[in-house]
């Protein structure tokens, strides 16, 4: 509201105190104190008529002037918010682009990881499979040469088996640590977007299928006892105990 229509409304006409008093005080008892009743009321409509007449073009140049302050003030937030919304798709693009390029990395040290840990056990293999061949090897010509000596076959060989070496021990393979990629900073100024999951179901049989297969735990299935025990009663001689994972059975 302008300072003008301020100082206009301070000029308005002031109310007639007396009217409220008179309607305080006044009975009516008969036909002349109702007609004097009668006529202070059209002095009351009188005067609440030159009121609105008053104060009508002051509401409407309030209204207007209030639009036109709302759209100044959307016109000049309107490229903040518009740069606002910029900035930050902007950095949750590169944070998004951070993420999938941890994601690679992390991918790629965890194949590494893997790719040592199966060398390791393919040499843990080569060292067991030649200490293996060595220690039949000197077994066998030890034996040998027990038998040059005189002694019996399998007295030698029994004996060889005796002295022979238990098998090395496998070569424990020290897990190898994949050390977590450092994650995108947070950014001053721009609210993360936290990423809350639902689901729906589209195929019931594909969601036993995959509790079956162990994708997804069986706990999320449940099974309504009222609707499958009237099945049991309709199709249980049938079907006895063809259906994998029930089976029907009769009791006494």
């Amino acid at each position: 509201m302008t300072e003008t229509t301020l100082a206009t409304v301070e000029q308005q006409p002031k109310p007639d105190s007396a009217l409220l008093q008179f309607a305080n005080d006044w009975r009516v008892t008969d036909a002349d104190t109702a007609d004097l009743a009668g006529a202070k009321i059209e002095q009351v409509r009188s005067a609440v008529t030159r009121m609105k007449e008053f104060f009508g073009p002051l509401k409407a140049a309030a209204h207007a002037a209030h639009k036109k302050l709302t759209a100044a003030e959307n016109d000049a937030i309107s490229p903040l918010e518009d740069a606002k919304e910029i900035l930050t798709l902007k950095v949750h693009l590169w944070q998004a682009e951070v993420r999938r390029a941890e994601q690679i990395e992390a991918a790629k040290r965890l194949k590494e990881a893997q790719r040592i840990a199966a060398e390791q056990q393919l040499e843990e293999a080569k060292q067991r499979k030649a200490a293996q061949e060595q220690s039949d090897a000197d077994a066998l010509a030890l034996a040998g040469r027990l038998k040059a000596q005189g002694m019996d076959e399998d007295e030698a060989l029994e004996m060889v088996t005796d002295l022979a070496e238990p098998p090395p021990e496998p070569i424990a393979v020290a897990p190898v640590y994949v050390a977590p990629a450092p994650t995108a900073s947070k950014v001053a100024g721009v609210r993360s977007r936290v990423r809350r999951w639902n689901y729906r179901i589209t195929d019931v049989a594909s969601v036993c299928h995959a509790v079956g297969k162990g994708q997804i735990p069986s706990g999320v299935v449940e099974i309504k006892h009222a609707p499958m025990l009237a099945f049991a009663k309709l199709h249980g001689a049938m079907l006895r105990n063809t259906v994998p994972g029930i089976q029907f059975f009769e009791e006494e």
